[in-house]
């Protein structure tokens, strides 16, 4: 009895950590829309009027906005460390590739307001030579 008890604190312990340290994992997590598994940060809001979603049989495109009061460099970060969980492979600065899909996220700041990010997501899959 003992020793499931340790195993089952042991398994509690283990998920917990997993959780801190996989952040696209959480369960209240948004994700960009078009995309049914690109986490959205936490502290990002998505600008849903200015999304592109084009889907067909011989691929995807997908072109989405999301703005929040984050540093640059925390947002690259974040992505860095959440999309390799998810099977996408770094291929170049802010770009990922997962199967036939090429990920790229440039994040900027935003005009009007320096302390704020504007991230641009762009997927694009099937469509040719694009992220080659």
């Amino acid at each position: 009895m003992r020793r499931w008890i340790a195993c089952a604190f042991g398994l509690a312990l283990a998920a917990g950590t997993l959780g801190l340290l996989m952040p696209s994992c959480r369960a209240d997590q948004s994700y960009v829309g078009g995309v049914d598994d690109l986490p959205l940060m936490p502290g990002l809001v998505e600008d849903t009027q200015s999304n592109l979603v084009f889907d067909s049989p011989v691929g995807r495109i997908v072109e989405a906005y999301a703005t929040g009061r984050l540093r640059v460099d925390g947002v690259h970060r974040f992505y860095e460390e959440a999309l390799p969980q998810l099977g996408w492979l770094r291929i170049g600065a802010n770009q990922y590739r997962r199967d036939n899909e090429v990920l790229e996220i440039d994040v900027t700041p935003e005009v009007t307001d320096p302390a704020r990010v504007v991230v641009r997501f762009s997927l694009s899959s099937g469509l040719g030579s694009a992220g080659r």
